[in-house]
């Protein structure tokens, strides 16, 4: 396999020796240096194309490649940090620069959509909501600068509105601000738009055990296992809420389904869910 990736990698290479305006080669090869985790290759690749793409005339196409290179290298400046087990919450100012940039140089690509009455204008805002999703995940994770990205995700809804993944962000910032009506409304949206979102669902049988709304909370937590048995931090929530209600017994069918469908790499969370239904029911197995 390594054979294979090296022959590859030097095929890359020689063709673009050859002939360094094949863009779209340029991205493979930045690619696979990605999944090799050959960070700073990749790194060089994307930023010699950069340089390329700015010897080129700056037309609607040329744009949108400069656009791509960069989402490219904040993927690469951003997935080199999490190779780390401390990554959240740590600046990465070229990942951000790079997001910063690629989403004004889209606003050019949309300005030239609309000047040349393009038919690529929707597949653009599109483009151009996504940008500002990820600087809004950035400003999330990496800054814990939650004005600014629930002002991106915003703007993303901007750019399209019916943008599912901005709607479960917002909804989950104004959760852990506490601002649980706003979350709620949220939810709501995103729900009727996508009635299965699990994420929007988890958080509104939150909101119903806030507001004490213990059996409708349990049927949610229900619905969601029924979709995904081995999430056991939704099951560890459904065992303690049984518990209260004199329900424990409720549990067993949920660890035997969860039992059927746990990979090796959950059985961590199968047994201390397993633990958890034992303690609760007097069980000493």
């Amino acid at each position: 396999m390594t054979h294979d990736y090296n022959r590859a990698i030097k095929y890359y290479e020689q063709t673009l020796k050859e002939d360094p305006k094949l863009f779209d080669l340029r991205t493979d090869l930045a690619e696979l240096f990605i999944k090799l985790k050959a960070f700073e290759d990749s790194k060089r690749v994307l930023l010699d194309a950069l340089r390329s793409i700015n010897d080129h005339k700056q037309d609607i196409d040329t744009k949108s490649r400069h656009v791509n290179t960069l989402i490219l290298l904040s993927k690469v400046y951003l997935e080199e940090d999490m190779q780390g087990t401390d990554w959240k919450f740590k600046e990465n100012p070229d990942a951000k620069q790079a997001l910063i940039e690629a989403s004004k140089t889209q606003n050019d690509v949309l300005e030239l959509c609309r000047q040349l009455q393009n038919d690529r204008l929707d597949e653009e805002r599109k483009t151009a909501a996504d940008i500002l999703f990820k600087l809004g995940r950035y400003y999330e994770e990496r800054d814990g600068n939650l004005n600014d990205a629930i002002a991106c995700y915003n703007d993303t809804l901007q750019r399209c509105n019916d943008h599912k993944d901005a709607m479960v962000a917002i909804a989950r910032v104004h959760q852990n601000q506490g601002n649980n009506e706003l979350c709620l409304q949220f939810c709501q949206k995103i729900l009727k738009l996508q009635p299965s979102n699990e994420e929007a669902t988890y958080m509104t049988a939150n909101l119903m055990l806030m507001k004490e709304q213990t059996d409708g909370a349990i049927e949610t937590y229900k619905h969601l296992l029924e979709k995904e048995p081995d999430n056991f931090n939704i099951l560890a929530n459904l065992i303690e809420l049984l518990r209260r209600a004199g329900k424990i017994t409720d549990v067993q069918r949920f660890i035997e389904n969860a039992e059927t469908k746990t990979q090796r790499s959950k059985m961590a969370g199968l047994s201390y869910c397993k633990g958890l239904f034992c303690r609760y029911n007097s069980d000493p197995q």
